[in-house]
């Protein structure tokens, strides 16, 4: 009766001391995984945080860009309002004078709107501004109307 006494006894022992280290270990685990998980998330704000700094850094350099060439543009003595039905020859020099712009810039191409003509120009092509906004334009959400108004 001894021996399964001081079996039973040593046998509770051990595993309340399991029971206990198991208790420890999982505490110390969750602990850990809420530490790691918390830094990980600071870590990937930070990050993102220093691309969007970045990026806006790009937009306005661009952005800066852009508004020193549509100074330049309207203030050249070169590019004057026109109708593209009434005086062909301009658009044809409009479209030279734009092929400078398009050849040191970030951008593929540079549309120029009058605002008392239906033409869109670019150093390519002339084309109506209801063909470029219903066949070319495709941004979700917006028609083809309101981009034509605006």
């Amino acid at each position: 009766m001894r021996k399964i006494f001081g079996r039973s006894i040593l046998l509770s022992y051990i595993v309340s001391y399991a029971a206990v280290m198991a208790v420890l270990f999982i505490g110390v685990g969750i602990y850990v995984n809420n530490s790691y998980a918390s830094a990980i998330h600071e870590s990937i704000v930070e990050e993102n945080t220093n691309r969007l700094s970045s990026l806006r850094i790009q937009h306005e350099e661009k952005l800066s860009a852009l508004i020193n060439i549509a100074n330049q543009i309207s203030l050249s003595p070169y590019i004057t309002p026109f109708k593209l039905k009434e005086n062909a020859l301009k658009a044809y020099y409009l479209k030279e004078h734009l092929v400078s712009y398009n050849a040191e810039n970030f951008f593929d191409q540079l549309y120029v709107v009058f605002h008392d003509d239906e033409y869109l120009y670019s150093s390519g092509t002339s084309m109506s501004m209801d063909i470029f906004t219903e066949k070319l334009m495709h941004y979700e959400g917006i028609p083809a109307d309101y981009l034509n108004s605006f």
